[in-house]
């Protein structure tokens, strides 16, 4: 950053720093490699065996969600409004079209400022925003981490802006940031 308000860092440098410093994971596909069969639902996914003999195919009971998930949404000062209300628009996606089983869903700056639980029946969702303080997510793995035998996934959204955090508090669970 210093040498970029000298002068002294070429353009092309400092975009390229920008893209170490700031990866994009595709949490999507992270998301859907996470799913699991559940058969709860008619889908022609996957066609009811016992009537394609008769020429017949009918939609079998056949859908994939994933089961019980943390999300913390870092609400530090560094994340505008705007990259709030992105997380929430997610999350709808989330509950919309993986229907989880439930949603630990958490705010985090400092500390860890909520977590609620969250389902299918939580749409739409009415979250207020709180926090708004600094940025330190040690907290949130820290839940993770006392609740990872009831997850089968964690994720943390976040700018990127965080300290450093102890080895010793990675969930036993996929974790995406």
């Amino acid at each position: 950053d210093m040498a970029k308000k000298m002068g002294k860092l070429p353009g092309f440098m400092s975009e390229f720093i920008d893209q170490l410093l700031k990866p994009k994971v595709d949490w999507r596909s992270q998301l859907w490699a996470a799913t699991k069969v559940a058969k709860d639902e008619s889908s022609y996914r996957r066609f009811n065996r016992r009537q394609i003999y008769t020429g017949t195919y009918l939609p079998g009971n056949y859908s994939e969600r994933i089961g019980a998930m943390g999300y913390m949404m870092d609400v530090s000062g560094s994340v505008s409004s705007e990259e709030c209300k992105q997380g929430l628009g997610e999350m709808n996606y989330i509950l919309e079209e993986l229907k989880p089983e439930r949603i630990y869903f958490g705010q985090c700056d400092t500390r860890l400022v909520s977590v609620e639980e969250l389902t299918v029946d939580s749409l739409p969702l009415a979250v207020t925003i709180k926090g708004r303080g600094g940025t330190d997510m040690k907290e949130a793995f820290m839940w993770a981490c006392e609740n990872e035998d009831e997850l089968d996934m964690f994720g943390m959204q976040t700018d990127g802006e965080v300290p450093p955090l102890s080895l010793d508090l990675h969930p036993r669970c996929p974790v995406i940031i």
